[in-house]
């Protein structure tokens, strides 16, 4: 594991906390936080990385249902 891979997963873990604990405030920074994170930690980590699809696929099928 590179050292670029290791400052990912650690800052991309520390956005995903900081953003889980803000997310019940009334500004959606908890959610920009989410998603930062989620982008630094989908490079290096394979959970991230299902995540991401299964997120994907989800956001579409509603998209689909709307139309």
């Amino acid at each position: 594991m590179t050292v670029r891979c290791v400052a990912s997963l650690v800052l991309g873990w520390a956005l995903v906390g900081v953003g889980m604990v803000v997310t019940p405030l009334p500004i959606p920074l908890g959610i920009i936080l989410l998603s930062l994170g989620l982008g630094l930690l989908v490079p290096c980590s394979r959970f991230a990385r299902r995540l991401a699809v299964r997120l994907k696929r989800y956001v579409q099928s509603v998209l689909n249902q709307r139309t």
